[in-house]
């Protein structure tokens, strides 16, 4: 009889392990979120990449602009600036190109804005540089100023040499 109490108690052991062990695997399951049909799903194969349509003439976005020195000049009353543009695009070429200045005061306010063209041709690639740029009248107390590109009166696609 004590061999059949070992053999019972055993299994009785091993029956705690494998409960044990399976309330820890469910527990995993609900942590990890699986389910069967996560486990049984088949990964789904790479979509093609759809093909990339050519860029659209956008002078906001190819031609940079940077403003190296905002000064006065005229006995101080009208703004100067010494200006570098820079045709990003490989392709496209603008002309007249818009642009706003914006003067802010040393706080940071806005003291003025200026909108203007610039009555060029800025072929791809190309890099012009402005000194003593005449942007109208300069507020008073001026900080600092931003100049942006918001448009372009045309464009046009060059041909790749």
């Amino acid at each position: 009889m004590r061999g059949f109490a070992l053999k019972g108690c055993l299994g009785v052991v091993i029956l705690a392990i494998l409960a044990f062990a399976g309330v820890r695997f469910l527990a995993y399951r609900t942590v990890v979120g699986m389910d069967e049909r996560a486990a049984m799903r088949t990964p789904e194969p790479p979509t093609a990449s759809p093909t990339l349509a050519p860029p659209e003439p956008d002078a906001r976005r190819d031609v940079d602009v940077k403003v190296n020195r905002c000064y006065s000049g005229g006995f101080g009353t009208v703004a100067l600036l010494d200006l570098t543009l820079k045709n990003m695009s490989a392709t496209f070429e603008y002309s007249d190109i818009g642009y706003k200045s914006v003067y802010t005061a040393e706080s940071g306010s806005v003291l003025r804005s200026n909108a203007g063209v610039l009555s060029i041709v800025l072929k791809p690639k190309q890099q012009r540089r402005y000194e003593a740029f005449n942007d109208g009248l300069l507020p008073q107390q001026v900080g600092g100023c931003d100049v942006r590109i918001v448009g372009y009166g045309s464009s046009r696609t060059v041909a790749k040499r």
